[in-house]
C-alpha cells in the first residue's frame, strides 16, 4: 500500500456547510454541521466507482487516519473562523 499522507491542506472556500479543501492540488469538500454541543465534519464524496481509478484513490485517500485528522482539523478551524463561531 502506498504512501498516501496529505502534506499541504488549504482551505478555500465554505459554500453552505461545506468547505472546500485544496489538498495537494485535489480538491476536496468536507461537510459540517453541529450535533447538540460540538462541530462535525466528514468527506461529502462517499459512493465510489471501483472500476475508475480517480474515484479509488479518492477512495483510499478519505480512508487515511491521517488525511481525516488534518482535513476535518482544517475543515472545522475555517468553518469556525468564517462564520466567527
Amino acid at each position: 500500500m502506498k504512501n498516501n499522507n496529505v502534506k499541504k491542506v488549504k482551505p478555500i472556500k465554505i459554500v453552505d456547510d461545506s468547505v472546500l479543501l485544496d489538498c495537494d492540488g485535489v480538491l476536496y469538500w468536507d461537510d459540517v454541521w453541529k450535533d447538540e454541543f460540538e462541530l462535525l465534519a466528514d468527506f461529502n464524496q462517499y459512493i465510489f466507482l471501483l472500476d475508475d481509478s480517480s474515484d479509488v484513490e479518492r477512495k483510499e485517500f478519505q480512508e487515511n487516519i491521517y488525511n481525516i485528522d488534518i482535513c476535518f482539523s482544517t475543515a472545522l478551524d475555517y468553518y469556525e473562523f468564517i462564520k466567527n463561531l
